[in-house]
């Protein structure tokens, strides 16, 4: 008979299995309805997210490789490669959704959270770009482009034929055939006259196409005109037909715009002239070159001078906005966070070593090494080094 111990462990044990196949069960539940989810979403069929392997043959075949490879599972060693393919496919399948690839290490320890999180981003975003974008200003286009043709100006072809009516209708004078014509038919009738003259065809046209709106409320008019048309022809006077051509002047305002620029352009002379006049002075051109300053770090690329103070370290800060502060690459970590200061003054550098940690060595042209003292200043014209970064300045002229 086991001895009670015996019995307790047997008991824990079963427990313990029972609760991870719970556990195992909840999760392959969870990890099949999120994928039953999301393969319509990629045109696959739904029922396959809840058939163990063929699953992941999906995720697979989504992923880019051939689902056949879910095999390899199943073959000691070759294994390995089948999981790797297998976490490529999520890498590929989480950046697609547009999730970053961090997700990919969810999709590996905790699949059904990777699924969820997928499928809740790939609802939301998917109907959104696809309802508004190309069709709506296409349609307006094409319905605004109908509207436009100008075969309407052809319509005064239209009105300039019963102005060949009127033409042959004038039969009492020869001589003031004009006023007849004037007097029966609208002010509308009259353009063509003209047309037929001397004036352009389209100034007419725009004319004609805007008279005719009015030529509906005309007709009355012209029936109070009728009595008129007696003395007109009696007096032959040509003053009344002054009052009768207003209308034919109508285009005529148009003329004093092209002739008012004249008018303003003397005066325009005439004040740049008394403006040139009042500053008669000679402007002095600043001819000198112009120098730009670079520094060339050993194992940097050079930096640019922008100022005429530049303070130099691993780190350095500077409140005044005439002085630059330059951060420079610092491999060795020698640089002091504020290590020195470069002054320019009268075309010529000065390096100043502000208490660093390591000091500044100034190099001479034949090698000769020197130590500058803290706080000291000294020139910048050959190499020197902070700390064991070395550097020089170069200049280039230009205008």
């Amino acid at each position: 008979m086991p001895s009670p111990d015996a019995q307790s462990t047997h008991m824990l044990v079963l427990a313990a299995s029972a609760a991870s196949a719970l556990v195992t069960l909840g999760l392959y539940v969870w990890l099949g309805f999120a994928l039953s989810r999301l393969f319509p979403l990629w045109g696959r069929d739904g029922w396959r997210g809840w058939v163990p392997f063929v699953n992941i043959a999906e995720l697979l075949s989504v992923g880019g490789f051939p689902p056949w490879r879910v095999v390899l599972l199943f073959v000691p060693v070759v294994n390995l490669y089948a999981l790797v393919i297998l976490i490529v496919s999520v890498q590929r399948i989480t950046t697609r959704m547009g999730r970053h690839a961090g997700l990919t290490w969810v999709g590996v320890l905790i699949p059904p959270l990777w699924a969820t999180l997928l499928l809740r981003d790939a609802t939301a975003p998917a109907p959104g770009p696809v309802t508004g974008s190309v069709p709506t200003p296409t349609a307006p286009t094409a319905d605004r482009a109908t509207p436009v043709p100008r075969p309407a100006p052809l319509a005064p072809t239209a009105l300039s034929a019963p102005a060949a009516a009127p033409a042959a209708a004038p039969t009492p004078p020869p001589t003031s055939a004009a006023p007849p014509t004037s007097t029966t038919v609208p002010t509308s009738a009259a353009p063509p006259a003209e047309t037929h003259d001397s004036e352009p065809d389209l100034a007419w046209r725009d004319l004609a196409w805007h008279d005719r709106t009015p030529s509906t409320s005309i007709p009355g008019s012209d029936d109070a005109e009728v009595p008129p048309p007696a003395p007109w022809a009696s007096a032959l006077p040509t003053l009344p037909e002054v009052s009768g051509a207003a209308p034919r002047s109508a285009p005529l305002p148009w003329a004093p715009d092209p002739a008012a620029p004249p008018a303003t352009s003397p005066t325009t002379d005439d004040h740049d002239h008394d403006h040139d006049h009042d500053h008669d002075s000679t402007v002095v051109v600043d001819r000198r070159p112009r120098i730009r300053w670079t520094l060339v770090v050993d194992d940097a690329p050079p930096v640019a001078l922008t100022a005429d103070h530049v303070l130099l370290g691993r780190k350095p800060t500077a409140s005044d906005p005439a002085v630059q502060a330059l951060a420079l690459q610092d491999s060795t970590r020698t640089l002091s966070k504020v290590h020195a200061r470069l002054d320019l003054a009268d075309g010529q550098w000065t390096i100043t070593d502000l208490n660093s940690t390591n000091g500044v060595m100034l190099v001479a042209v034949d090698g000769t090494e020197t130590l500058l003292d803290a706080g000291a200043t000294a020139s910048a014209q050959g190499r020197f080094v902070l700390g064991e970064v070395g550097m020089h300045l170069t200049f280039e002229e230009g205008r």
